[in-house]
């Protein structure tokens, strides 16, 4: 996701930072819309703690972060709302992993897949995904349901 400082100007894609500084982990994968994009000036950062003080140092625009990675700083360093989520570019897979030693094992290994596919199907699967959401100020579910300030 691309975030920012509140008082940033709102972009909701990767063409609108055409530019603007964007901040981003170096060892972390943002996918080949971000890598091709030759219209941001792109400044590599060591880690997400690096990354949010330059952001907060107002030395980058943009910061492109995980969102669990992100909320989680914010917390720690005490800056919720001094951050705005300005719009998500890349997804990434999940993966679900499951002990041969386990002695449900023989079980789950067929269930599983069947839940899985039955849950992404009915659309389970992306609501529990979903639900959580940074909004800025706190890390919020559907329903107004605070969980951290």
């Amino acid at each position: 996701m691309i975030v920012s400082l509140k008082s940033a100007k709102t972009v909701s894609s990767l063409g609108e930072l055409k530019g603007h500084t964007v901040g981003y982990i170096s060892s972390a994968f943002y996918g080949e819309n971000f890598d091709n994009q030759t219209d941001i000036y792109k400044i590599p950062l060591l880690d997400n703690v690096k990354a949010l003080d330059m952001l907060l140092l107002k030395r980058i625009d943009y910061l492109a972060t995980s969102e669990r990675g992100l909320v989680y700083l914010l917390n720690e360093k005490k800056v919720f709302g001094k951050v705005k989520p300005q719009f998500v570019f890349h997804q990434t897979n999940a993966y679900l992993y499951l002990s041969k030693k386990s002695k449900y094992y023989s079980e789950l290994i067929i269930q599983l897949p069947k839940l899985l596919e039955e849950m992404e199907q009915q659309g389970d699967l992306a609501e529990i995904i979903n639900q959580w959401t940074f909004d800025g100020t706190s890390m919020v579910a559907k329903g107004d349901n605070l969980v951290q300030k």
